[in-house]
């Protein structure tokens, strides 16, 4: 039964990952683009999440879509592994970096065995998609403490990849 809520939920924020790729930046903006997928996960799973987004303007395209594709694997990653009851999702800007934090009260694991599990691909993934922004990592856990993931990425795309 678990399972199938995983998948479903996996596949929910899939569809939603691909509408949002589909708005225009005109129609929607960042903030309003991740309270939307913090309100689809949260009618999928029951689980409560507190949020504190601050409009974030100077996003290009490419750094848009990596952090709604990293918060969204986070959330997802929450809802199948965690047994959270609750989760926060800090956005803000400041000293022309993009923050995201990320926490849940959840079971936690050991932060040792990220890339070492066979079919555990969720956290190399988000790692992957930070490095490809130009962005840091930093993800926190251990058993029965929660997970936390805080993501720092240079506003002003001079990451990996950058606006020409």
């Amino acid at each position: 039964m678990s399972m199938e809520h995983a998948r479903k939920t996996l596949r929910d924020s899939r569809v939603a990952i691909d509408n949002l790729r589909l708005k225009s930046l005109g129609e929607k903006d960042f903030r309003e683009a991740v309270i939307d997928e913090i309100n689809k996960f949260s009618e999928a799973t029951s689980i409560p999440v507190e949020y504190d987004i601050q409009a974030i303007y100077k996003l290009n395209n490419l750094i848009r879509e990596h952090s709604l594709y990293i918060i969204s694997e986070g959330l997802t990653n929450i809802a199948k592994h965690s047994k959270a009851t609750k989760a926060k999702i800090t956005l803000n800007e400041g000293n022309k970096l993009l923050y995201i934090a990320m926490e849940d009260n959840g079971i936690g694991f050991s932060d040792k065995l990220i890339g070492k599990q066979p079919g555990k691909y969720g956290l190399l993934g988000l790692h992957e998609r930070v490095r490809l922004i130009g962005g840091h990592i930093n993800i926190q856990s251990n058993h029965d403490e929660g997970t936390n993931i805080y993501v720092e990425v240079p506003l002003n795309g001079k990451g990996y990849f950058h606006e020409i």
